[in-house]
């Protein structure tokens, strides 16, 4: 294992133990503070990050547990409103049938779904999933 494979699984560690957080960087900046408090020199933690998010342009299993606690935040540090865009291109076509592919907490599958679209929707994230059907059955909406 090198050091960017130990550095990687530390920061996988971490962000699965983590609670809840708005956006991705309150991650790395958590990350970069367990380093110092574990007795990392503030540059090298810092140094640390940057590799880190290096490493995570090509590396793709952070994804589902970084999503995952950004949903399960309470209070999203995103719009939870539709795609300004997909508003617009709906408007006034018949409803089919979309995907939505990273549906995330499923804002716009929802969106479709109010307007009589029949929506399958999928993200990596487990509690992106989760909150959608949850707001789908609150709001009496079918999302696959």
């Amino acid at each position: 294992m090198t050091d960017d494979d130990a550095l990687w699984s530390a920061f996988l560690t971490f962000i699965e133990q983590a609670p809840a957080v708005q956006i991705p960087a309150v991650l790395f900046e958590g990350f970069r503070d367990q380093m110092i408090a574990e007795g990392v020199p503030s540059e090298r933690a810092t140094q640390s990050i940057r590799a880190i998010i290096s490493m995570a342009v090509t590396r793709r299993d952070w994804s589902a547990p970084m999503f995952d606690r950004i949903y399960a935040c309470s209070k999203p540090g995103f719009s939870t409103q539709p795609n300004a865009f997909l508003v617009e291109a709906s408007a006034g076509r018949r409803p089919g049938t979309a995907l939505d592919i990273a549906m995330g907490q499923g804002r716009n599958a929802l969106y479709l779904a109010s307007r009589g679209w029949k929506v399958t929707g999928f993200d990596v994230s487990r509690e992106g999933v989760a909150a959608a059907r949850q707001a789908a059955a609150q709001r009496d909406l079918n999302v696959e």
